[in-house]
Formats: C-alpha cells, structure tokens, sequence
C-alpha cells in the first residue's frame, strides 16, 4: 500500500497543477482564482478553489513568505465556518511548494 501510495503523490501533484492550468487557459477561471489544498487540524488535506484579492505571484510570495517562518495563509469560508491552513496554492503559471505542519507531515504528503 505504501508503494502505490509514494507513487500516487508526484500524480496528484500533476493533476492539480494541470486542472488550474486548464481552468485558467480556457477563460473558466480568473486570474484570482486558485486551487488550493486546506487543512484544518489535523485532517487529511482537501481541495477547494478559492478567490482571493491577490495575483498568483502575489498568492505564490505570500505563501513562499509563510512556508519559510512556519506560519500559514489561511482561508475563511464564505459564511462563516472554521479556517483553514492553505497548505499548497496551484494558479496558470506556478504553483507553491508543500507546507504541512510537522504533526501531520506524513498524511498531509500523502496527498
């Protein structure tokens, strides 16, 4: 299981990046819109697409800035509802580097 597991990662990864790629290139997203994995304790990652009042290079720096001093960006569900931990952020031409906390690296990189 492990195996299949490590080998799914680098595909996930892929297919992410590809779908906001896709998204972008073809009009049904704006430049302000992302996709992003969220995590909120210590759960399993999920993905959700986010707008956001910032660029992708803006997203990606800010992301960058907090990976680096062990902080996150977080999101706020529109309605209210409990933050999450923006753990990885894919928009048209880059996407972020994996950020998980230490407790749950193991689950989080399983994604």
């Amino acid at each position: 299981m492990q195996d299949r597991t490590s080998k799914m990662r680098p595909l996930r990864k892929l297919l992410m990046t590809g779908v906001a790629v896709l998204l972008l290139a073809t009009g049904a997203a704006r430049a302000d819109e992302f996709v992003v994995l969220l995590q909120e304790d210590n759960e399993r990652p999920s993905t959700a697409f986010a707008t956001m009042r910032m660029s992708c290079a803006e997203a990606l720096e800010s992301h960058e800035r907090n990976r680096i001093a062990g902080t996150w960006l977080m999101y706020e569900p529109k309605g209210g509802g409990k933050s999450k931990r923006i753990i990885w952020i894919g928009c048209l031409s880059a996407v972020s580097k994996m950020h998980c906390p230490p407790e749950t690296e193991q689950v989080c990189r399983a994604q």
